[in-house]
């Protein structure tokens, strides 16, 4: 082989490397990227579920209060 032609192979193999490399964190990105996602949504999920079970507790708590009230 010639030296350009060990030159051209050697730039070809770094670029290549470079680029898989590149795609390897890219991935990565976006793999935390999703994972930080379903975290947020499971928190938001959550405190929905919770807002929602106060609710039912607050309306509970008045049809109790009112039951009272009809009875005195």
């Amino acid at each position: 082989m010639k030296r350009r032609d060990i030159l051209d192979a050697l730039t070809n193999n770094i670029l290549s490397t470079h680029s898989a490399k590149k795609r390897r964190q890219q991935q990565h990105q976006q793999q935390q990227q999703q994972h930080e996602q379903q975290q947020q949504e499971q928190q938001q999920q959550e405190q929905q579920q919770q807002e929602q079970q106060q609710q039912e507790q607050q309306q509970q708590e008045q049809q109790q209060q009112e039951q009272q009230q009809q009875q005195d």
